[in-house]
């Protein structure tokens, strides 16, 4: 028979066995009942985006609810246009999620938009595209054999490139005179995107009368801001000299016709939709052509006869063939009848001087010298002819911005009579 101390010393071991099997028992059922993490999508963001793709950064998420840690999820997205797919990859991450803690995961995706444009054609100058992304999260979790997969799907519209614009052209004179003309036009350039291009490299070309005059390519390594407008200048300078050997009928015209026409490649700026057009904007017009207004001495006509006292009116005139009107801001003259000075002086308000026409200038003079009175009594009872000489000098203003001053001297002799008014 057993002692009571033999009981005890069986005993033992028997006990140290149940110890670990409820031990065992415990750490199975621990690792059998470990949660699913919890998963949500933050938010989608665009990261970088140009003309070659746009990055978009997913931020995930993840909930750990456990006592323990897990291990990071392997990640794979797939991005649909409709029911077509697109594009997908796979992410694997390294690390653990904490107990009790909630990781927020960046999972970076990639479009190019060159392939999106060679599987979507139809997408060729649209500003934007619905599309679905589908997210997998696949946590191997302790305990569980297979791996615990997570699933969601988020759409949202995609911004798709689009070329930049020019904007119509507001044309100025800079300088004009009778050897040539500078004209400056300036352009914007609109860029319609949320993110910043590089400015084109746009041609030009000036016609006149359909004839190539000036031509040059405008570029630049400056960029133009996302949604924001850029300054294009062109100047035009062209000598009269010029513009007469291209056209000939240019010297008996007022102006000649133009056109300024621009143009750009999209390949150029590596804009990724296929077989874009050349962008083109043409500007007509025309090119004035400043011609010196003609100056031109009408005699003299009596107002009013008297033994003491005698009225004339001096007449000059001025034709314009320009399209465009004079101010004058000096008239100088200086008129010798015979060997006698009747007038000499500066017109006081003088009148403008018409576009397209003529423009009389009258003066008028007033004789009281009793001996030049009495000369010309039988010169004006007769008819008879005098010898007049008439000289001064017209400064002239064009209405037009940038031209400068232009002074037109004139000088003027003849026989006339003094006709009644």
């Amino acid at each position: 028979m057993d002692t009571k101390e033999d009981l005890v010393k069986n005993r033992f071991p028997l006990m140290f066995l149940l110890t670990v099997l409820l031990w065992a028992c415990q750490s199975y059922r621990g690792e059998a009942e470990v949660q699913n993490p919890l998963v949500s999508l933050r938010s989608l963001e665009i990261a970088r985006i140009n003309f070659s793709g746009v990055d978009l950064v997913a931020h995930i998420a993840v909930e750990n609810p456990n006592d323990s840690s897990i291990a990071m999820p392997l990640v794979s997205w797939k991005l649909s246009i409709g029911d077509t797919a697109f594009s997908a990859n796979t992410v694997p991450l390294r690390g653990s999620i904490r107990r009790h803690t909630t990781t927020t995961l960046d999972i970076p995706i990639r479009i190019s938009y060159p392939e999106l444009y060679q599987t979507f054609t139809s997408l060729k100058g649209q500003r934007e595209v619905d599309h679905n992304i589908a997210i997998g999260l696949s946590f191997p979790l302790a305990g569980q054999e297979e791996a615990s997969v997570i699933e969601f799907e988020h759409s949202a519209v995609l911004p798709l490139p689009q070329l930049p614009v020019l904007g119509a052209a507001e044309m100025r004179i800079e300088r004009i005179n009778l050897s040539g003309i500078t004209m400056v036009y300036e352009f914007i350039v609109e860029n319609p995107n949320d993110f910043p291009i590089p400015f084109p490299r746009i041609d030009w070309t000036y016609t006149l009368s359909g004839t190539p005059a000036l031509s040059n390519s405008v570029s630049g390594s400056r960029t133009i801001a996302a949604n924001t407008e850029a300054p294009l200048r062109i100047n035009i300078t062209k000598s009269y000299a010029e513009v007469f050997d291209l056209v000939e009928t240019a010297q008996n015209s007022g102006s000649v016709r133009s056109n300024l026409s621009l143009s750009f490649d999209p390949s150029a700026l590596h804009f990724p939709a296929a077989e874009t057009a050349i962008q083109r904007l043409d500007v007509p017009g025309a090119m004035p052509i400043l011609q010196r207004p003609e100056v031109t001495f009408r005699g003299i006509r009596r107002k009013s006869f008297g033994m003491n006292r005698l009225e004339f009116t001096l007449n000059w005139e001025i034709e314009n063939k320009n399209s465009f009107a004079f101010d004058v801001g000096v008239f100088n003259y200086h008129v010798m009848i015979g060997n006698d000075l009747w007038a000499k002086g500066s017109m006081e308000a003088p009148p403008r001087v018409a576009a397209n026409g003529k423009t009389n200038f009258p003066i008028d003079v007033v004789i009281t010298n009793p001996d030049h009175v009495r000369a010309l009594v039988p010169i004006l009872s007769g008819g008879i002819m005098v010898n007049y000489n008439s000289t001064g000098n017209i400064a002239l203003l064009p209405e037009l911005q940038g031209p400068s001053r232009m002074d037109i001297p004139f000088s003027f002799e003849g026989s006339t009579r003094i006709r009644m008014d």
